[in-house]
């Protein structure tokens, strides 16, 4: 079987344009030859329409080849990529620019503050030195393991004694009492 037609579904008939007359009135061709006027004389040229639809990138395209609308395209994404490094760039200059403080030719300030800035600067590596030995080291392993084995001796030996039975609360208390005044003592 063939194609099946389908009927128009248009019912509107065309419209019919009046017939022009090939003959003009002397007016108006008058008004048409007038080429003083530099917008009508550039919508008299033949190629007019052509130029008006036809967008600039159009004719661009139409006149480069692939490559070098490859190297336009890769050129114009350095040329953005550059802008946005030299903005980042700038910006931070522009930080540092505004941490630093300029005051006037500080130099022979430098120079006669100089013991100052020396002894300044050794207290502050005193107190980061000082910082770094009040923090508590990990014991090793074998370390570990000595103190749990005297602490289980200790406890063992608290256990087997006669004072133990008696009273434990008691006698807690002695062995606390002996741990923690020797540790008050290193500190003071």
């Amino acid at each position: 079987m063939g194609k099946i037609r389908r009927e128009k579904t248009k019912t509107k008939p065309k419209k019919e344009f009046e017939n022009v007359p090939d003959i003009v009135d002397d007016d108006d061709e008058q008004i048409m030859d007038d080429d003083n006027d530099e917008e009508v004389a550039e919508h008299n040229q033949p190629d007019f329409d052509k130029r008006s639809v036809v967008s600039n990138k159009t004719i661009k395209s139409l006149v480069s080849k692939k490559k070098d609308k490859i190297q336009l395209k890769r050129q114009y994404l350095l040329k953005r990529l550059t802008a946005a490094h030299e903005s980042k760039c700038e910006a931070k200059e522009r930080a540092e620019r505004r941490k630093t403080v300029i005051v006037s030719d500080m130099k022979h300030e430098f120079e006669n503050s100089l013991g100052q800035i020396e002894s300044y600067l050794e207290e502050q590596r005193l107190a980061n030195a000082s910082k770094k030995n009040t923090r508590k080291q990990i014991l090793s392993q074998a370390e570990r393991n000595r103190q749990s084995q005297t602490n289980i001796d200790i406890f063992n030996k608290i256990s087997q004694s006669a004072e133990y039975s008696t009273s434990p609360f008691e006698l807690i208390k002695k062995q606390l009492e002996q741990q923690i005044t020797p540790l008050t003592k290193k500190k003071s």
